[in-house]
């Protein structure tokens, strides 16, 4: 016969009830039907979508992308990140460099 503290030992098993599964995929199948069937999502909702994956997303931005090229609606602009190479490098040193290679003073 076991020792009451060997069964304490153990961690108790929690699933839910078979019925509560069943009622609640009944409720996601019924919301997502009056979702897709009255259009109430929006076009470019690709998570949590059926039948939509990550590559839908990305090629949906890229179309976006071509066409304001196309039309001339987007110009580019470049950004990086330097903050951590400032940090670790001597900043006189550096500032020296970009003076010296002419660099615009609004840049430096």
């Amino acid at each position: 016969m076991q020792n009451r503290k060997d069964v304490n030992k153990y961690r108790k098993i929690s699933l839910l009830n078979v019925w509560w599964k069943m009622l609640e995929k009944v409720f996601i199948n019924r919301i997502n039907h009056q979702t897709f069937s009255k259009d109430y999502s929006n076009k470019n909702q690709y998570g949590f979508i059926p039948q939509t994956r990550t590559i839908d997303a990305i090629s949906a931005v890229k179309e976006c992308v071509q066409e304001g090229f196309a039309k001339g609606e987007i110009t580019v602009t470049i950004s990086l990140g330097v903050e951590g190479e400032f940090y670790s490098s001597c900043v006189p040193t550096v500032l020296k460099k970009f003076k010296r290679k002419r660099l615009p003073t609004k840049l430096i």
